[in-house]
């Protein structure tokens, strides 16, 4: 194989490989991307760990055809570096592969084409087409509360699409984001429960455009340009959810979103354990927001708030999670329900969250310390 690539245009694509590829893998193939030849002056480029995989496309000045494998980490450091407008690529005997551009000339090694990984593709399967700003809205707003177990119900998105309406939901057992919205087109009755891995690797996407999110057997598929992107299924069904997203609250308090996160943050630098707890105490007219520890001190922040009538109440949170909540909204104010200081607290943006003209009803769920 004899390539020559724009330097800029393999640079983007192998950004987005970043997180994909593995680095220090058991299987030293999963170390390297696979790049060969393809009709009409394209070369795809392939990298996978197994579980996620991206398919490129991308043009070339093809002179001689083929295909070889290549240190990811390798090729993609020296190329950030390289300064020149094109790279060439060059395969040699004993899957030698030859870098050049500018005056950089690097011999770097490879390993047999053949022993690369399979990346499955898309057939014709249950698909949705869905704008990709949209998309990525969703995934930016339920992504923060996906569990990291790995591979079980809890350790993905699930997003679930019925007619013209868009559901997605997230949640670590301790807490809970829910996402609905409302588009023009029919996507008949369809549901896709995502990888957290991968829906990060969409998010690095840029936002125009749709992509085409593909359900198979053992894969999912996310089709964007030159792109696709895969991902195994998770075997597992997403609990039911709805119960708590519907349930009643009889006590509101509304508090003002920038000046609560700053005070989190502000708190946050004094809690030296792994539990971060912060203490919210509900007062008319106020909010108190505490935190005492023997190791590190004690801090205090008071807070306007508004709505609230009836007797003192002390809710205890890892702050954390309500300052994660804070930076996925833009809404001025946000509205807390709640019934005791026990119970499954419910906040949401006064204003609802929107992306250009598109609208969304958003809610979020923690349970408190007991």
């Amino acid at each position: 194989m004899k390539v020559k690539i724009e330097r800029t245009l393999l640079l983007k694509e192998l950004d987005l490989m970043n997180g994909i590829v593995e680095k220090r893998s058991t299987m030293p193939i999963l170390n390297y991307i696979l790049i060969r030849t393809k009709e009409n002056g394209k070369i795809e480029i392939s990298g996978t760990d197994l579980e996620i995989g991206i398919v490129i496309e991308i043009n070339a000045e093809i002179e001689r055809e083929g295909s070889i494998t290549v240190a990811f980490t390798l090729l993609y450091n020296l190329i950030k570096e390289m300064e020149t407008e094109y790279i060439g690529i060059e395969e040699k005997e004993d899957s030698i592969v030859e870098l050049r551009g500018g005056n950089s000339f690097y011999t770097l090694y490879g390993l047999s084409p053949d022993n690369f990984p399979t990346i499955p593709l898309p057939e014709n399967e249950e698909k949705v087409i869905i704008d990709i700003k949209v998309f990525k809205k969703l995934i930016k707003m339920i992504k923060y509360a996906i569990s990291e177990e790995h591979y079980t119900a809890m350790g993905g998105g699930y997003f679930i699409f019925r007619g013209s309406k868009i559901e997605a939901v997230s949640s670590d057992y301790n807490r809970l984001a829910y996402v609905k919205t409302e588009v023009g087109e029919d996507f008949g009755d369809i549901d896709f429960l995502i990888y957290r891995k991968a829906l990060g690797e969409i998010l690095k996407f840029e936002d125009e455009g749709k992509i085409e999110i593909i359900k198979g057997v053992n894969n999912y598929f996310f089709v964007y340009g030159n792109r696709v992107l895969t991902s195994r299924v998770i075997e597992k069904k997403f609990p039911e959810f709805y119960d708590y997203v519907k349930m009643e609250r009889e006590k509101t308090v509304l508090f003002y979103r920038e000046e609560t996160n700053k005070a989190l943050r502000r708190i946050l630098n004094i809690i030296s354990s792994k539990i971060k707890q912060v203490n919210m105490v509900i007062k008319e007219g106020k909010i108190i927001l505490t935190y005492d520890s023997v190791d590190s001190g004690r801090g205090e922040e008071e807070l306007r708030a508004e709505g609230y009538k009836g007797d003192d109440i002390i809710i205890s949170f890892n702050a954390i999670f309500i300052k994660e909540f804070l930076e996925n909204i833009e809404s001025e104010k946000v509205v807390m329900e709640f019934s005791d200081e026990k119970t499954i607290v419910r906040f949401k943006p006064e204003d609802g969250v929107k992306e250009g003209d598109q609208k969304f009803d958003y809610t979020y769920m923690v349970i408190p310390f007991q």
